[in-house]
């Protein structure tokens, strides 16, 4: 994949479409591909900041989040991204989860929409 022009800091495969791959890098940008689809440019998000982690939601295929280094989690849904180039649209969410960089975030597989975030400083539940 050459879609980032700086070091990719995370991965996720979404749970629901095994085939499916968000990459986050220290260019600002999450890459969307689907493995099904080789020849397609996939989707591309620019973000604010380094991204730090990614995380799909485990209640909605079409949901993820990203953290990212200015301390804020951002969420997306798929179902907006434009295919082929950067894609404009604003967060569905944006959290000021932190005042250093959210090192990860994770869903609880067991509680829709219950989403914990921690930093190098101060975790938050």
């Amino acid at each position: 994949m050459e879609h980032h022009t700086d070091k990719v800091q995370a991965v996720a495969w979404n749970h629901h479409e095994p085939q499916v791959l968000l990459s986050g890098s220290f260019d600002h940008s999450i890459v969307m591909k689907d493995g099904r689809l080789p020849s397609d440019p996939g989707f591309k998000w620019s973000v604010t900041a380094d991204v730090e982690s990614l995380a799909w939601d485990p209640h909605d295929k079409h949901l993820f989040v990203v953290s990212l280094e200015d301390g804020t989690v951002q969420g997306f849904d798929i179902r907006a991204a434009k295919s082929g180039s950067a894609s404009d649209l604003k967060p569905s969410f944006t959290l000021h989860a932190h005042d250093k960089a959210v090192c990860t975030i994770s869903y609880n597989p067991l509680a829709p929409n219950v989403l914990s975030s921690f930093s190098y400083f101060n975790p938050q539940f």
